[in-house]
């Protein structure tokens, strides 16, 4: 596995502990190899800090992300 791939993984166990979504960590993964990392670590920065979330933190990340870039 490659340093790029290796990133990628450390990224989604943060980004899955975030948005509480252990299980989905194919379809985040697949998410986040069509974004740069700076749009999905700004996009999981806000998530983190979000006070309030309406619907799930899923769903504000990848609106976020959406967005962002």
């Amino acid at each position: 596995m490659g340093s790029e791939e290796e990133g990628l993984e450390a990224f989604l166990d943060r980004l899955l502990d975030v948005l509480h979504a252990p299980d989905e960590r194919a379809s985040y993964r697949a998410f986040c190899r069509k974004y740069p990392r700076a749009v999905l670590e700004e996009a999981l920065s806000r998530v983190a800090s979000a006070r309030t979330i309406r619907k799930s933190p899923g769903a504000l990340f990848t609106y976020l992300v959406k967005k962002l870039a």
